[in-house]
Formats: C-alpha cells, structure tokens, sequence
C-alpha cells in the first residue's frame, strides 16, 4: 500500500513555486503559506498562458457557465472576500471583478492586485493567530445554513482549496484550446557543470551530480549541485517538477542531506564519493528508499 503523502518526497509530482522551510514555531501557517504560493504561481501562470481572443471562451452556448475571463475574475473576487475575512473586515470586501472586468489585460492586472492584498495575510499569520475565529461566510461556501465560526487558518485552507477546485474548470478550458495548463509544463534541466575541486580534506563531493533517489513511488531524477564550506554542505536539487535546496554536513565517512518539504523532513545519508555516491533515503521516518548519484559525463 503506498502511503499517502510520499507525493510530496523529494522533487516531486508538484511544481515547486517558492521554497517554505517549516520551523518549530509555526509549522501549521508556514504549511498554509507554502500551500498558497503554489496556487498562487498556477492561478497567475494560467491566467497568463490563455490567449486574449478565448478569455469569452465558454464550453458551452448558452450562459449557464462561466467564461474563461469569468473563472479569473471570480478567482481575484475570492482572494479580496475570503482574505478580508481572515483579516476582520466586517463586511468583507465585495470588489465585483468577475462582473466589471473582461478583457485580459485587465483580468490579468486585478487578479496580481488580489493576491498582492493576500501576500500579507499569509505572511503575518502566526499558528496562534490562525487559532482565532472568524464569521466565515463567503458567498455561501462552506455552508448553505449561514456563517460559521471558524479558525482563521481553516479559512485560509477553504481559500487555497476554491482555488484549485477552479483551477481544475481552467484546465478544461485550456485543454479544449490546446494550451498546455502550468502544471503539466514541464521545464528543462539546466545543464550540468564541471565539478570544482574541493577545498576541504574530505573526498571530493563539490559540483553536479546526476541523482537517482529510489522510492516507495519510484524513482525520482535530479541535478545535484553540492556546495562546501567547511563540513558544511548545501545543495540545490534540480529536476523537471523544480528546485528544493538542501543542507547537510560532511566528515571523511559520511554525507548527510536534509530537505523539508512542508513538514517532512527527507535525508539522503552515504558514503562521500569522487565520482560515485550512494545510501539510504529516511522519509521522515515513515519510509525508506535508496539513493545513487553519478558525475554527469
């Protein structure tokens, strides 16, 4: 049986949009701003890749159904209702963009203004303030009996999970005119560079690597960029899906690895190698997996 969250492992099947170190302090809202710059980076890429002409696109001949520059509109709507709640406006803010905007360029220019009034939302929530209620009543979601009260970062869960729940009727749209949606964009790895010599006593590890990490799910390619200073390590791991950076430490018998994604932790331990390097991969003590790395030729 897999287990569910070995989809977030190292350099995975989502496409990375900002890096969120969790920390002991704040774990739960530093999960909720990783979460929200995701879909912040897909709502914006989408909203950037339609072209202009099928911003009146609808699947559909009647109006029984919102148009493409409809979904934006009622996208940056939400951001401005469901943020100003979390912040204590009473009303919320009704901006009525998905009813006055229509054409791209202007879609596109509220829809950044929305997520700019979100930004300090996400940055100034603390765990213990996501603890305090708010009436959440937005335009009826959650709910068909009225508000509720509820914690402020259970809102701010309603307001990422909306927006993927609309990003999946984008994808429809774009699909039906050919435009490859951002998630299934994959990019290209960067070209591997030559390894610097290392400066340190230990075996040299400095430079790229072409990382395989075998796990429950499969196998899982990078590039991997090792840095020194010291015994100290940092890295870059770089694949298609995109870029988490790793920290560690060094010793002549061992190499050791740690990256977070949200809050679980992923470390690749071995034995420190020239030319190959190869050990275990702890997820989190959940799991376990392997991992070998190679200089690129």
């Amino acid at each position: 049986m897999k287990t569910p969250f070995l989809g977030l492992v190292l350099l995975v099947n989502i496409q990375l949009c900002a890096q969120v170190q969790p920390n002991a302090v704040n774990p739960l809202s530093d999960g909720a701003r990783f979460n929200y710059s995701l879909i912040k980076g897909i709502v914006t890429g989408t909203a950037a890749a339609m072209l202009e002409e099928n911003y009146g696109f609808r699947p559909t001949q009647g109006q029984d159904v919102r148009s493409f520059g409809q979904f934006v509109g009622h996208l940056a709507d939400a951001n401005y209702r469901m943020c100003s709640i979390v912040n204590g406006q009473d009303p919320p803010m009704e901006s009525g963009i998905e009813r006055s905007a229509t054409t791209k360029a202007a879609l596109t220019k509220v829809l950044a203004e929305s997520f700019a009034y979100c930004d300090k939302t996400y940055a100034d929530m603390t765990d213990a303030a996501g603890k305090a209620l708010v009436k959440f009543d937005a335009g009826g979601e959650g709910t068909r009996q009225g508000p509720l009260q509820v914690p402020q970062l259970t809102a701010l869960a309603f307001h990422v999970q909306h927006a993927f729940e609309h990003y999946g009727n984008l994808v429809t749209y774009m699909r039906m005119k050919k435009v490859v949606p951002p998630t299934s964009q994959l990019r290209a790895v960067r070209t591997p560079v030559q390894a610097r010599v290392s400066t340190t006593g230990y075996k040299d590890v400095s430079g790229d690597w072409n990382l395989v990490v075998e796990t429950p799910n499969g196998p899982v390619r990078a590039t991997l960029t090792i840095r020194i200073d010291g015994s100290s390590l940092s890295a870059d791991a770089d694949s298609e899906r995109g870029l988490v950076k790793l920290a560690g430490d060094l010793n002549p018998t061992e190499l050791k690895l740690t990256v977070f994604l949200q809050t679980l932790p992923v470390t690749l331990i071995g034995k420190p190698g020239t030319d190959a390097m190869a050990g275990v991969a702890d997820f989190g003590g959940h799991a376990a997996g392997t991992w070998s790395a190679l200089r690129p030729k």
